[in-house]
């Protein structure tokens, strides 16, 4: 097998894996704007969800140039949050359960706009069961920024929108035009668009 060959190899490997992960988020993310949850239901998603990050890992590992080193940190802190957040599953009030994993998310986050790479998810039927704000969340989370952008102005310009969805949206905002399209007048550009927002019928 070739370095070329094997470095494909891997690619394909770690992009099957996050395909999987984020079909899981899918199954995690409502639980963030729910006011009931199965806790038992909640705990095996995330028991999953580990399952699928530690099976990607070798493909971390493998990956060329200084991709390993950079994600390897990122991932140690990922793994700890969400055990944390599984083991609070039991125990703790939903509100610190939901707290945790939107801190385990945010590190997700964080550890993809690093390399700045984006992708698209055709189609919508994986987001149709979603609110705005978790269907951005999802975008976001898997690297499809400009659907994420799409949702998280639609969410600034609904009445509806809660005042901390309406932050967080505003924040991704900035950090997709500026942080990871490196753009800081597209960045100015939003915000001056957004000036009119929040005058919808929500």
């Amino acid at each position: 097998v070739t370095h070329e060959g094997s470095i494909e190899g891997t690619n394909d490997g770690l992009h099957a894996d996050m395909t999987q992960i984020g079909d899981q988020l899918l199954l995690i993310l409502p639980s963030l704007h729910a006011e009931s949850v199965d806790r038992e239901a909640l705990r095996q998603n995330m028991q999953r969800l580990g399952q699928l990050l530690d099976q990607a890992q070798p493909h971390l590992q493998q990956a060329p140039g200084d991709y390993s080193r950079t994600y390897q940190q990122p991932y140690d802190m990922l793994r700890e949050s969400l055990a944390q957040a599984l083991e609070m599953t039991d125990v703790a009030n939903l509100k610190f359960v939901k707290s945790s994993l939107t801190e385990t998310f945010e590190l997700c986050a964080a550890c993809h706009t690093q390399d700045k790479q984006s992708r698209r998810i055709l189609g919508i039927s994986k987001i149709k069961a979603l609110d705005e704000f978790l269907a951005g969340e999802y975008s976001y989370l898997t690297r499809d920024y400009e659907s994420a952008l799409v949702s998280f102005a639609n969410v600034l310009d609904a009445n509806a929108s809660t005042p901390d969805d309406r932050s967080k949206a505003l924040n991704r905002i900035l950090i997709i035009e500026v942080e990871v399209k490196a753009d800081l007048g597209a960045g100015i550009q939003q915000l001056e668009l957004l000036r009119g927002l929040g005058k919808g019928d929500g």
